[in-house]
């Protein structure tokens, strides 16, 4: 099963429909309002993947997922962004920040399942060449 750490930095507004549709998929989901709280998590289990949910500004997402990536234990997991601002300056702020894929909310349940499906992927891939390499020749990413 795949251990997903939901941000919810928009938690005034509730849940997100994008939370049931990732557990219906099976997934389990772990749900934060704080982008600091996402390292915690990762000590206590493998995490597939980190979903980013935000509505504020470019920046406020950016720095949000800066602090994902700045922790060891999260630096590697893949980061899906869902944000309602789609341009094209937002998105090259949260790729420049860390994000491996965005998404426009409310993402189509289908969509979000298959950008489920290739970060994962991506990321057991990545694992699988890590951990196939002697020791002193192991990647670095």
């Amino acid at each position: 099963m795949a251990v997903i750490v939901f941000v919810n930095l928009q938690a005034e507004c509730g849940s997100s429909p994008s939370e049931d549709v990732l557990r219906r998929a099976g997934c389990d989901v772990l749900v934060v309002t704080r982008a600091e709280e996402a390292p915690a998590l990762a000590a206590d289990q493998r995490l597939a993947l980190i979903v980013l949910r935000a509505c504020g500004t470019a920046a406020d997402v950016s720095h949000a997922c800066r602090t994902i990536r700045s922790h060891p234990l999260t630096r590697r997991v893949p980061v899906l962004v869902m944000t309602r601002v789609d341009d094209i300056y937002t998105r090259d702020q949260l790729v420049r920040a860390g994000a491996t894929a965005i998404l426009v909310e409310p993402p189509r349940p289908a969509l979000l399942l298959r950008q489920l499906r290739r970060l994962t992927r991506r990321d057991s891939a990545a694992s699988a060449v890590v951990t196939d390499q002697p020791p002193s020749t192991a990647l670095e990413a």
